[in-house]
């Protein structure tokens, strides 16, 4: 399940949908974002965000860090202890995802950068020791329909931001604007 669609979100929920039998669900406040997803096979739309957590396993939180807090609130009261949360926020790590959804919760942290865009992504992550290695490996299968995954000690995570994660993005400015 995903909540968040915008560029990232949206091409992470096409990618996965592909590998995930069809059982990709999406929930996005905004609405007019499901007009990218009419045509897409496998892709169910909730109407809400407790929806996508009763029918989901994997949560990938595609949304912009200022929001983490408000849906991580709207989201924890619904968070079983099979779910796997998947953050897509840079400044959030693993123990600040533990204080706001609480200790117990399953989290993999992730920062995927921009050519995951067009399938060529490589998205570093980590991942607190309540994940399980069945769990890992579901994991890995979905996000490696866009890209390549690297494991990443978490002290790492902010080197990754700064050399993947940003750099691709400012080449292709660089690349355009020539």
């Amino acid at each position: 399940g995903f909540i968040g669609l915008g560029n990232m979100g949206g091409a992470m929920a096409k990618a996965c949908a592909k590998v995930a039998n069809n059982q990709v669900w999406v929930f996005d406040k905004n609405s007019n974002v499901y007009k990218n997803f009419e045509k897409e096979e496998g892709v169910k739309v909730a109407s809400t965000a407790e929806e996508l957590m009763q029918n989901c396993d994997y949560i990938v939180m595609s949304i912009k860090p200022q929001f983490y807090q408000v849906v991580g609130d709207e989201i924890k009261s619904s968070i079983k202890h099979n779910q796997i949360i998947i953050t897509v926020a840079p400044s959030y790590t693993l123990a600040d995802m533990a204080n706001l959804l609480g200790e117990d919760v399953k989290v993999v942290r992730t920062m995927p950068n921009t050519p995951a865009l067009v399938g060529q992504g490589v998205t570093a992550y980590c991942y607190n020791e309540k994940v399980k290695q069945e769990e890992l490996d579901d994991f890995i299968g979905y996000f490696d329909s866009f890209g390549k995954l690297v494991e990443v000690k978490e002290n790492l995570m902010p080197a990754v931001v700064a050399a993947s994660g940003s750099s691709p993005a400012y080449v292709y400015m660089f690349v355009e604007a020539m």
